[in-house]
């Protein structure tokens, strides 16, 4: 756990080592709390209270979390900070991580592994020194 910065990721390092069954000469590097962000997201969160309860429906959290060789994100519940099944799962240097939009509240990333699915996730401003963390471990894996 060489890169990680905040005490919240620490916490979600700590959530998502019990859940992956990793080798014992892989440890998480970098590992954030996220939402799978959908287009028409935008438009709940200025409906007030009732667009947050949309949010909190349609926009499922993930944690997101990276090792030296590897990238995962794991389903995450939505009121207790539990960890779920896999959702996404590839190589770290066969990911690419773009920035779609950026906003003071959330960053909205694209996940997407060579040849296989793409993940859009919004990382809230709690996470975002994490999420740079993680950018750089897939920059580095990619010029390796």
């Amino acid at each position: 756990m060489t890169m990680q910065s905040s005490r919240r990721g620490r916490r979600a390092v700590a959530r998502v080592e019990r859940k992956l069954d990793l080798a014992s000469d892989q440890s998480i590097e970098v590992a954030l709390l996220a939402q799978r962000w959908l287009p028409f997201l935008q438009v709940a969160l200025f409906l007030g209270a009732l667009g947050d309860l949309v949010f909190l429906i349609v926009a499922r959290p993930c944690y997101v979390a990276a090792t030296q060789s590897h990238l995962f994100v794991l389903k995450a519940g939505r009121l207790y900070p539990s960890v779920g099944d896999k959702v996404f799962d590839a190589p770290l240097n066969q990911v690419r991580i773009e920035r779609a939009r950026s906003g003071p509240i959330r960053r909205v990333v694209r996940l997407t592994s060579l040849g296989s699915a793409e993940q859009q996730l919004a990382v809230h401003r709690a996470y975002w020194k994490d999420l740079d963390a993680l950018h750089s471990l897939i920059d580095a894996a990619a010029a390796a």
